[in-house]
């Protein structure tokens, strides 16, 4: 007779039963079911925190572009600005753009006026903006887009279940901004590349088998003559 394993815990004496929890019973409990999170956002972020191939997001490729399109004018205005101040600052005295004591004091004999030290503090501000935006972008651009496969997958289960209105899931129809998470190399490219493999290895199959069958076929018939 098989006997059922038990232990005891140590000061009780309680018996407990051991039994084998499987890998797919571990798997379901550390992980909710995407239906039983509240239709809408909630939902959404539950499907894609449940499976990395879902992690797709928008780039805003062209808003980054325009951020930084504004900082870069903005930018070119101060250059101007600095230029002018120079121009002028040389055409008074050459030496106060040689000396900075002396450009203080050639600002203070001017009140009211915009001032070297005033443009340089816009710059600075203006410019670390500017290559903050440049380097977000530049981080942005690093990341893959996501394959084929995860890409249809993530739509279909959008348009099957609609969890967003619909000027919210249109983020969805602009697969050329989107970017994904996924850490792994390439997994665009290897992905596709993989899928097409399948598709001509199943294609060549299909031919051999026709063209088996259609030789079986005609050597019947010429059999059968």
């Amino acid at each position: 007779m098989t006997q059922r394993r038990q232990s005891t815990s140590g000061r009780t004496g309680q018996v407990v039963n051991r039994k084998k929890i499987t890998k797919d019973q571990v798997s379901t409990k550390s992980q909710d079911p995407v239906e039983d999170w509240q239709p809408g956002y909630p939902r959404l972020a539950g499907l894609m925190s449940s499976d990395r191939n879902f992690m797709q997001y928008r780039r805003f490729r062209y808003l980054h572009t325009r951020l930084l399109l504004e900082q870069q004018a903005l930018l070119n205005q101060l250059e101007r600005e600095l230029d002018r101040l120079d121009n002028d600052s040389a055409a008074i005295d050459g030496r106060i753009l040689q000396d900075r004591s002396r450009d203080r004091v050639h600002e203070m004999a001017q009140p009211g006026r915009r001032t070297r030290t005033q443009v340089f503090q816009d710059i600075r501000q203006a410019l670390g903006t500017y290559d903050d935006l440049m380097a977000r972008s530049l981080s942005l651009e690093t990341l893959q887009r996501p394959s084929d496969r995860d890409y249809i997958d993530y739509r279909g289960w959008i348009e099957r279940h609609r969890p967003l209105v619909t000027a919210s899931e249109r983020f969805i129809w602009k697969r050329e901004d989107l970017l994904t998470l996924r850490q792994d190399p390439e997994p665009a490219f290897f992905d596709d590349l993989i899928e097409k493999m399948l598709m001509t290895v199943d294609c060549w199959l299909l031919r051999v088998l026709i063209g088996c069958s259609q030789g079986l076929y005609s050597q019947d018939v010429a059999d059968s003559d």
